[in-house]
């Protein structure tokens, strides 16, 4: 699939996949489309491009499909080059100009696997993920032919397998209210101003995991192994859509 400007999503001929219509029609430089990888499974894959000269309808739009596809609660896998050079990605950190983007991902719930230069000094071109798992770290080897951007390479688990005997969350019995007010209250004891970017996140999953444990009720079920993380991503999508 091409679309013009030339962003470019290449796909297996031997994977079942299909253009995410709703998405590609949006006014920006973007691809999208689901690809199944077992009977009734998919995940969902955008690739994108921002350009210097991108006027903000282009950005509104480019959010918009970021939001759209986080919000389907589908495996999702977002790359491509978006030209914000002052974020810190490891202290999730921007000036002004990445501000907006950088809120915009966390809010979210995507995690972002480049901590390497992609183009001389800069970190361009990203890799999102939410709900698929990364193997090791990222690869950015040396560009192709003319081109000034590194190749990005790495694999990933597209898929879950089923464990027997596993015990699944029931997010419409959760009492979310009690847990808003859990969560509230064990985050005013802790001082995030002494911690890093990574150290905060550490700390306010373990408080979501103690509060999934306390206010969301189980049943057991045969189901997919979830890491933690996923689980407060989960969770977070749940409590935003009860409020």
């Amino acid at each position: 699939m091409k679309k013009g400007g030339g962003v470019a999503l290449y796909i297996k001929d031997t994977l079942q996949s299909a253009e995410y219509d709703e998405l590609n029609s949006k006014k920006c430089e973007g691809l999208w489309c689901k690809i199944y990888v077992n009977k009734g499974e998919n995940f969902v894959v955008g690739v994108c491009y921002r350009s210097q000269e991108a006027d903000d309808n282009e950005v509104d739009h480019l959010f918009e499909c970021f939001k759209l596809a986080s919000d389907e609660n589908h495996r999702l896998l977002i790359m491509g080059d978006f030209n914000y050079p002052d974020i810190n990605w490891k202290l999730l950190r921007s000036d002004n100009a990445g501000q907006k983007f950088l809120k915009f991902v966390m809010d979210c719930y995507l995690e972002q696997h480049v901590h390497q230069p992609t183009r001389v000094n800069n970190i361009l071109d990203l890799v999102f993920t939410s709900e698929i798992q990364i193997k090791d770290d990222i690869e950015v080897l040396a560009p192709v032919d003319n081109s000034d951007h590194n190749v990005l390479v790495w694999s990933m688990q597209c898929s879950n397998h089923p464990i027997k005997a596993k015990t699944q969350l029931c997010y419409n019995q959760a009492d979310y209210n009690a847990m808003r007010e859990f969560v509230r209250e064990r985050i005013s004891l802790i001082n995030l101003m002494t911690e890093s970017a990574s150290s905060m996140w550490n700390t306010f999953n373990g408080v979501m995991q103690e509060a999934i444990e306390k206010f969301i009720p189980r049943k057991s079920t045969t189901h997919t192994a979830d890491k933690p993380l996923w689980l407060t991503r989960k969770v977070l999508r749940q409590i935003r859509k009860k409020t």
